[in-house]
């Protein structure tokens, strides 16, 4: 009986190290790296405003971890990130300030709509996939954000 619990014991701390390692795993090919978005799309409709995501180097356990949105256009929004579920969701969450400059806008407005949970379709070393129907800005419709690292 005793064994049955150790083993279970084992398996428990075996289970949470691990998925707890993936978060950490994922959330490290981001931090510190610069992050192109090539395909962004609302419900099938393509975006053409491509933003640079610019992710500051953190500690996923210690901080929050801040990144940089910046359009086409230099406008830039702040958000905080960060990986959920052992690797399987990735959170976006708007940061900037209310005040909005006309510098600023289109970038602030895009970051803002686009926040979110999001699915984790694939997660690659130099690219990344994202879906989401629980943005800000398009709740109940498929967003898309592919990424490739710079």
């Amino acid at each position: 009986m005793n064994t049955i619990k150790i083993t279970a014991f084992i398996l428990s701390l075996a289970t949470l190290w691990t998925s707890c390692d993936k978060d950490k795993k994922y959330s490290k090919r981001l931090a510190g790296e610069v992050w192109k978005v090539a395909e962004l799309s609302v419900n099938g409709s393509t975006e053409t405003d491509l933003p640079t995501l610019s992710f500051d180097k953190c500690d996923i356990y210690d901080e929050l971890c801040n990144a940089t949105w910046t359009n086409t256009e230099g406008g830039m929004a702040t958000f905080i990130w960060q990986f959920n579920e052992s690797g399987k969701k990735f959170e976006i969450s708007n940061q900037s300030d209310s005040i909005i400059s006309l510098a600023n806008s289109d970038a602030m407005l895009q970051c803002y709509d686009l926040s979110g949970v999001y699915n984790v379709e694939e997660h690659k070393k130099d690219n990344m996939e994202f879906t989401s129907t629980a943005t800000m800005g398009y709740p109940g419709k498929t967003v898309i954000i592919k990424m490739e690292k710079q």
